[in-house]
């Protein structure tokens, strides 16, 4: 196998990963909208697309020539996730603007619904072609499913970015830094797309997959940046629950883990038994729990340390602003900074009409 086989399995296995990273954070989410529900979407046709991907480059290490039936269905499985998605590229970018409150610009809701239409045809003429597919050039799906369609995916990559530029340019926009930057990685993908899969791309052959390979890795790129924001700075409102992302991490490398036992138990298999193979390398694991288990511990305490810190700075700054006399002003901030620190979607705070009447005594005694 070439080095370049093996970048593109690295490459699918990473963008099927962080595709599974994505849907763990949104589905961990308290209280999805409408942006969140189309995003899920989103992330799932590109987890098929990966994972389809990642199984025929799997099964051509594992077959001489890989069954019909195999690639019947990693070529559904991409051909699912191609159909959908330039119209969910771009109705993802739309709902994300639309949470502003752009109430004028609404039809661009009614317009990102109805590019499903053409999308799904052009995909119906060409989607049959790619699942009955004697074979599958990973590097090249728009191949089967003609120009038109790379056209459209490359008009929806452009149409986001510019909704991305849009937004940076809001002089309330916070993150900035982010937008600009999946506005220029969006616009990079979308015009190469039109011009390797849409006008055929440069006739050489090493230039044609090395763009290849720069819009899956461009695409990753993307994924990869978003999740990092969600993760740090709380992007999207969806980042608190990642207590998901470590145990799909978990379930990741312990799946790993078990498949680089059983390559190591075929290679080893002339000089010693697989069984025995398996063992040794199973009891391995239990040597390391002991140091991985300290790692945990001074990981959670660093953890809960920093939670703390978290908090008593946040008690702080209600205190200062409490200090201020300004009961609106104190109100909207603590709902501001408590939807903020907790990752909740909405937060409201009332206060009662008579704040300087007696305090209500229950029959216990007890103060409310």
């Amino acid at each position: 196998m070439s080095a370049l086989f093996y970048v593109r399995l690295l490459g699918f296995t990473a963008g099927a990963l962080v595709q599974l990273f994505f849907i763990a954070l949104i589905l961990g989410h308290r209280r999805p909208r409408t942006f969140e529900r189309v995003l899920f979407f989103l992330v799932l046709a590109l987890f098929a697309f990966y994972c389809g991907g990642l199984l025929v480059l799997n099964s051509q290490l594992h077959y001489v020539a890989p069954p019909a039936a195999t690639l019947l269905f990693a070529n559904g499985l991409m051909g699912l996730g191609l159909a959908v998605l330039p119209s969910l590229v771009f109705h993802t970018q739309v709902e994300y603007y639309l949470l502003d409150g752009e109430i004028e610009k609404k039809w661009l809701r009614y317009l990102a619904v109805l590019s499903y239409a053409p999308v799904l045809i052009v995909s119906a003429r060409f989607l049959p072609k790619l699942v009955v597919a004697n074979s599958l050039e990973v590097f090249n799906p728009a191949n089967h499913l003609g120009s038109a369609y790379a056209a459209c995916l490359g008009v929806a990559l452009l149409a986001s970015a510019a909704i991305d530029f849009t937004i940076a340019a809001k002089p309330e926009t916070q993150f900035k830094v982010l937008y600009r930057t999946l506005g220029l990685i969006c616009a990079a993908i979308g015009a190469l797309t039109i011009y390797v899969y849409g006008l055929g791309g440069p006739k050489q052959q090493v230039w044609a997959e090395g763009l290849a390979l720069t819009i899956l890795l461009s695409a990753i790129g993307a994924s990869g940046v978003v999740e990092y924001w969600i993760l740090r700075h709380n992007f999207l409102e969806i980042g608190s629950q990642k207590n998901l992302v470590y145990a799909v991490s978990a379930a990741f490398l312990a799946l790993l883990y078990l498949g680089l036992v059983r390559r190591v138990s075929g290679w080893l298999e002339p000089v010693l038994p697989p069984e025995a193979t398996s063992s040794i390398l199973l009891f391995i694991l239990v040597v390391l729990f002991e140091p991985l288990e300290r790692g945990i511990g001074r990981a959670v305490q660093r953890t809960f340390k920093r939670l703390i810190d978290r908090l008593q700075w946040l008690l702080a700054k209600l205190q200062e602003q409490a200090r201020q006399g300004d009961l609106a002003g104190f109100t909207e901030f603590v709902e501001r900074r408590v939807k903020e620190e907790l990752g909740l979607s909405v937060v409201r705070l009332s206060v009662p009409e008579n704040a300087q009447g007696d305090a209500i005594r229950s029959p216990g005694g007890l103060v409310t």
